[in-house]
């Protein structure tokens, strides 16, 4: 099925989620490092003088060189299944990571149905340990997405990353449980 998203997605061949996010991360920073400035005639620089005003003289560190909003990507990784000895109860446990360029607030986590406010500040390349879930375990897997809102700390604008949950099954009796094993980025993150 890897093939497949990757053609219908445009996905690089061969490449793991690991190496698409590096990937991805890198370009946002090359859009966002500045540019060299050309070098302008007489005419141009006396232009340039009399349009100064109209333009701003720093760049906006927030947006590409084409204009273009850089949005921020936060992953989940490493999530942890806590079980209680019937296994009818569980706590979920996830690491959170920025890796975006942007100090990053945590600040809603929706996982079957259940919704978490961390309130948590990432720095930069910061990972953080977030409780996503504790209840009742599911018996069934018909919920495939966990969603978690952040916003750029600066700027106060909202983004929303969804995540689709693999499960694995654990028996206990005649009992089926279902446990979430791994959480992937659905992409494109949104705006909100």
């Amino acid at each position: 099925m890897g093939w497949f998203t990757d053609m219908m997605f445009g996905g690089q061949g061969g490449e793991s989620y690991e190496q698409r996010l590096a990937r991805e991360a890198e370009k946002a920073r090359m859009a966002a490092s500045p540019q060299p400035a050309p070098v302008l005639s007489e005419q141009e620089v006396a232009v340039d003088a009399k349009t100064a005003g109209i333009a701003s003289a720093s760049p906006d560190p927030y947006r590409a060189a084409n204009g273009h909003k850089i949005i921020p990507v936060v992953s989940i990784e490493r999530v942890e299944s806590h079980l209680s000895n019937d296994m009818k109860h569980v706590e979920i446990w996830a690491t959170a990571k920025n890796h975006s360029d942007f100090e990053i607030e945590l600040t809603r986590v929706n996982l079957w149905r259940q919704h978490a406010h961390p309130g948590r500040f990432l720095k930069p390349g910061e990972g953080y340990e977030i409780r996503m879930y504790a209840g009742e375990t599911r018996t069934d897997d018909a919920e495939h997405k966990a969603e978690v809102q952040y916003k750029i700390v600066q700027t106060g604008d909202y983004f929303q990353a969804d995540y689709r949950i693999d499960y694995r099954s654990e028996h206990e009796g005649d009992n089926d449980f279902y446990i979430p094993e791994e959480l992937k980025l659905i992409e494109p993150v949104r705006d909100i």
